[in-house]
């Protein structure tokens, strides 16, 4: 097998996912350019609010919450002592402009004192669906633990991020998952495997590494260790004493058999990709391949003395630069222009801080483009509240053309025709997610 060449540019992004807030916060007085009249939906357990142009997207929304309460409640044994209150806002736009939480970030809040749950429409349904799972799983951990009903002396609130975060994932995505087993798989090539102390360790992602150790313990012991292990930990603080209680096994060697089972279910793909696995190798063949890796994986990005948020690399077309997003500056998240070949910062191309109008670049779900020549780069942002493509030049950042669509929600991942006049994207209006076209020399669009 030729020597597999790793760009590694994504550190984390613990707070870019679902995520539960802890404890009742509010927005600092967001920003808000549009004035929202919700309405409410009620279903057998869910008060849904929405407003006038997400009403069809919002029906959806709420017959795939009552799905989800009928699947988790059945899972974790347990109803809601109360009505569940689900916000829906039509985009990440009209999300980040709401004052009951401090949603900037996020994929979705769940409050931990009401239980209310927020969380903008997702580009496609299947990533609503996944999102109204994830967060509804909280609301259920807050519910059981006491929580959502006052108790802050419950022990959850010292519980680890894997615990809860991977829970929520694996109840709402299930026991297998392309990212995890993908996370998994790379782990066991390089003989790299945390114990349950490192799993405390940002380091190591607690949404895939979490739902990882979620999915071992529901294959091995069923799903009802999921409640349990939730109640358990939810009144002591102590998983590892939880764990030890409900398996009756040490967690060292719970681990362990994790740890296993992650080897064999890589070991096909593995013998299918001529990839020896550290467990089968001699000490002389683990030696060599560790040279091997060391002179022929690079890094780019070195993240120095703090993990940043490295996301969304795009390539120019002579792969000579590369444009990237990154916390690197501490105050937000800017573009930035590196060397393709060893990663050094040419410059911050574009700086969201510099420009008081400048709101969003989208970092989350999307990535900019370069056009056929290298010339300029495009990506989506919001501008005064306004969804917009920019297009800047691909030398210094400066501002070519900006093209508003007041009509639009949220822009993802344009991308340039080869004769560079027109831009094709992704956008949401109402919810819904449609592809579009702009000319890059008019400030217009079509579906």
């Amino acid at each position: 097998m030729n020597t597999l060449v790793r760009i590694t540019l994504l550190l984390g992004a613990l707070s870019l996912l679902a995520s539960p807030t802890s404890a009742q916060t509010f927005g600092r007085n967001a920003v808000q350019y549009q004035t929202f009249h919700f309405k409410i939906l009620r279903t057998q357990h869910f008060d849904v609010y929405f407003y006038e142009a997400e009403a069809d997207a919002a029906a959806q929304a709420a017959r795939m919450a009552e799905r989800w309460y009928t699947r988790i409640s059945k899972v974790l044994r347990h109803q809601l002592s109360s009505r569940q209150p689900l916000i829906l806002y039509a985009d990440h736009p009209a999300y980040n402009q709401t004052n009951i939480a401090q949603v900037e970030g996020s994929e979705g809040v769940t409050e931990s004192l009401k239980r209310r749950i927020l969380l903008p429409l997702g580009a496609s349904p299947y990533e609503t669906d996944h999102v109204i799972g994830h967060e509804l799983t909280h609301a259920f951990q807050y519910d059981i633990t006491g929580v959502g009903r006052g108790n802050l002396a419950t022990g959850l609130n010292r519980v680890p991020l894997w615990f809860i975060e991977g829970m929520a994932e694996y109840v709402s995505l299930g026991n297998v998952d392309p990212n995890t087993t993908m996370w998994m798989r790379d782990a066991v090539r390089r003989g790299e495997l945390p114990s349950l102390r490192d799993l405390e360790n940002p380091r190591w992602f607690p949404y895939r590494w979490g739902q990882s150790f979620w999915s071992y313990l529901g294959g091995t012991y069923g799903d009802d260790i999921v409640g349990a292990l939730l109640r358990s930990a939810g009144r002591s603080g102590n998983v590892q004493l939880a764990l030890e209680q409900m398996t009756h096994r040490p967690p060292d060697s719970l681990v362990a058999d994790w740890h296993r089972a992650l080897t064999e279910a890589a070991r096909p793909v593995a013998v299918a990709t001529g990839v020896t696995l550290p467990t089968d190798r001699s000490h002389a063949e683990q030696m060599r391949l560790a040279a091997v890796t060391t002179t022929g994986a690079r890094s780019l990005v070195d993240p120095g003395k703090r993990q940043h948020y490295n996301i969304a690399p795009a390539v120019s077309p002579d792969g000579s630069r590369m444009v990237y997003f990154s916390d690197a500056g501490l105050f937000s998240i800017d573009m930035y222009l590196a060397n393709a070949d060893n990663g050094k910062t040419i410059r911050k191309l574009v700086s969201s801080t510099r420009d008081p109008h400048l709101e969003s670049m989208q970092f989350i779900n999307s990535a900019g483009a370069w056009d056929a020549d290298g010339s300029r780069f495009v990506f989506g942002g919001v501008v005064t509240g306004v969804p917009a493509l920019r297009i800047v030049k691909g030398s210094n950042g400066d501002l070519i053309k900006e093209i508003k669509f007041p009509t639009l929600g949220e822009i993802f991942n344009p991308t340039w025709s080869p004769d560079g006049k027109v831009i094709a994207f992704s956008a949401q209006v109402g919810g819904v997610t449609d592809l579009l076209r702009a000319m890059s020399r008019a400030a217009s669009c079509s579906v």
